[in-house]
């Protein structure tokens, strides 16, 4: 999973963007406390239907996985932001 996070981190190898742009930390995987933390995250939950196949995976945020995000389908960037300037 980890090589789907995205173009590479100006902070070096162990770092990463998510599916939304957020930097993430590879030894922080799992890690809701840490704020580089992230989740093997389901494009389509399966909750909606969605599968464990590689294609719908990505690298996503703790936080934004489980609380912004979470079951919600679809999900795009812009309802993403707009969720986060709420908070």
């Amino acid at each position: 999973m980890w090589k789907k996070r995205g173009k590479p981190h100006p902070w070096g190898s162990g770092w990463g963007y998510d599916a939304y742009g957020n930097s993430i930390k590879y030894e922080d995987y799992g890690n809701s406390k840490s704020q580089w933390g992230w989740d093997i995250d389901h494009s389509k939950p399966l909750a909606n239907g969605g599968t464990d196949h590689l294609n719908n995976l990505q690298p996503l945020k703790c936080y934004d996985n489980r609380v912004v995000k979470s079951d919600n389908y679809p999900w795009s960037y812009d309802q993403h932001q707009s969720c986060l300037k709420q908070l």
